[in-house]
């Protein structure tokens, strides 16, 4: 048998043992307006995203209850597993501030910090940054607006690597989408991924 089937933190893809493992997913999104979070957790779940984290920030406009947010994304959440049948239990937790996410997820060997920006600021491709096959990624999305140059600093500073989704401006729940799948259909493919390198 494939090593890769006693690893805990990694989730089959498939019931083929011989299809590739997702890593843990993580993705911490900027606290949205109205219900435009609802569609992101809803995805999120469906995805096989392990854990969402509703992220305060500069530019995030408050919104009700963060408790009644969090239970109602709960029920969402609970929703769109039973529909998809995914076999990771998707956890909402509680809304944080970003000195909170980098304390509770800070860069260590096997865990993969991206944060997705409307810039072209990638260091390198998705691909490339999952060369590496970590056991986990941690996705990071700003809210409308996107996150503040010293927010960006912030995470840079904790090992989060800077991500593009292409020219086109997103809205902050569509970029939350695309970067998980993304992120999915990457590490899905990898083991298909040529290095061949051609010369011209």
């Amino acid at each position: 048998p494939e090593a890769r089937q006693a690893v805990p933190d990694r989730v089959p893809a498939t019931t083929d043992a011989a299809r590739p493992a997702l890593p843990r997913i993580v993705l911490a999104v900027g606290l949205l307006k109205g219900s435009k979070l609802d569609e992101v957790a809803r995805a999120a779940a469906e995805a096989g995203v392990s854990a969402i984290v509703p992220l305060r920030t500069e530019r995030t406009v408050p919104s009700g209850d963060p408790a009644a947010r969090v239970a109602r994304l709960g029920r969402i959440v609970a929703e769109a597993l039973g529909q998809s049948g995914s076999p990771v239990a998707t956890r909402v937790l509680e809304p944080a501030g970003l000195g909170d996410l980098v304390r509770e997820w800070p860069a260590r060997e096997g865990r993969l910090l991206v944060v997705f920006h409307e810039s072209p600021l990638a260091e390198m491709s998705l691909h490339r940054y999952c060369s590496s096959e970590p056991d986990e990624i941690v996705a990071c999305i700003g809210p409308e607006g996107g996150f503040s140059a010293a927010e960006l600093e912030l995470l840079a500073g904790h090992g989060y690597r800077p991500a593009w989704l292409g020219p086109n401006v997103l809205r902050a729940e569509t970029a939350a989408i695309f970067a998980l799948a993304s992120l999915r259909i990457v590490c899905l493919e990898r083991p298909s991924w040529s290095t061949t390198k051609y010369n011209g």
